[in-house]
């Protein structure tokens, strides 16, 4: 696909899936995911730096961020497929040294959008349909979820922290994304980090001495064993904390690896994630694969799943009333504590996250 890039004789491309997978697997990612980035950008050193001295992603072949100018089409539908073939081998192909004869086999690619222009554009339209139009017709949707963030010390809502009192921010995504909607649910990537920094909270939640750490642990969700790697964040979390205990009882559950996995990306209708949501929403534990691409309106289901199973992980059950954790202002300054918050992505609102 790379050889097509940059060229005006490419108008279209269709892609058949493939059928057995690759054995040797592929990954449309980057072989260094977040390169550049972080731990490794250059400012860590040349043995950090691009991943060089390990990568992470070896089947990477970058697709994802590069950028075709032409559509590129997926075909579902094996027959049709295999009809496209032979039209191709029948007409297009030359025989014997000869040129093949005309007319040849093509393909007339077509995919209507409303939405061609800039964003901008897009949404002032939208807008202007809206207002002013009996049966509007919506050229584009405005991208909405919500941020999830818990913090391990209990912080007062209605307060603020101390400019001096240092706070260690652990901040991963939960959304994803794909070449195709619907086909690749892009969930792997998300999912692995959310999980790990999962397991990671709940681990460190169950540390006898977190109350006394002096940095405090915010744990935030912008959109080898993973046991293993969340248990080495634990306690890389707790030290960096300003813990001092020794660290071999900060353990991540294996077992709570494995359910959130199963659920997160094979089964969300699972029995342990109906026992965690309130009943009115268990409507979100669809049978169908995951997805967890960003939302249009209103915040995905894995969003929602990871705002109930970090309380689940890491909520203490306090004695209030429905009233009270819905309005934390209206309850005693020693029980106005927070455990679980959602941010919106699209302004200002903080709400708290109550269970009932």
């Amino acid at each position: 696909m790379l050889q097509l890039k940059g060229t005006s004789r490419v108008s279209g491309l269709a892609v058949a899936v493939a059928k057995p997978s690759p054995p040797q697997g592929f990954s449309p990612g980057l072989k260094c995911p977040n390169d550049g980035f972080g731990v490794y950008s250059k400012d860590y050193g040349p043995q950090f730096a691009h991943c060089n001295k390990t990568v992470w992603n070896p089947v990477g072949s970058g697709l994802s961020y590069e950028d075709f100018d032409f559509p590129i089409f997926l075909l579902e539908d094996a027959n049709e497929t295999q009809v496209i073939k032979q039209c191709y081998q029948n007409h297009n192909v030359p025989r014997d040294g000869s040129v093949p004869e005309y007319p040849l086999c093509a393909m007339q690619l077509f995919s209507h959008m409303h939405a061609v222009t800039s964003t901008v554009t897009c949404m002032r339209r939208s807008s202007l349909q809206s207002t002013f139009s009996i049966n509007p017709e919506v050229v584009c949707d405005p991208l909405l979820d919500y941020n999830v963030w818990s913090t391990l010390q209990p912080i007062n809502s209605s307060g603020k922290v101390d400019p001096e009192k240092e706070v260690i921010i652990v901040a991963t995504r939960i959304d994803s994304h794909s070449f195709f909607w619907n086909i690749a649910p892009g969930a792997e990537s998300a999912v692995t980090s959310f999980v790990t920094h999962l397991a990671a909270a709940e681990a460190l939640h169950k540390a006898s001495d977190v109350h006394l750490l002096q940095r405090n642990i915010m744990f935030t969700f912008f959109q080898g064993s993973l046991a293993e790697v969340a248990t080495v964040v634990a306690r890389a979390l707790y030290r960096l904390a300003g813990g001092a205990n020794d660290t071999s009882a900060i353990q991540a559950d294996p077992k709570t690896v494995s359910r959130m996995l199963y659920g997160f990306l094979i089964k969300m209708n699972n029995s342990w994630f109906q026992s965690i949501i309130k009943p009115d929403i268990k409507g979100i534990l669809g049978d169908d694969v995951p997805q967890h691409y960003v939302a249009v309106s209103s915040p995905v289901n894995t969003t929602y799943l990871v705002q109930y199973v970090l309380a689940n992980l890491t909520g203490t059950i306090v004695n209030l009333t429905k009233e009270e954790c819905l309005n934390p202002e209206k309850t005693p300054s020693s029980e106005r504590e927070v455990s679980v918050r959602q941010s919106r992505t699209r302004g200002k609102d903080r709400s708290v996250f109550c269970s009932s």
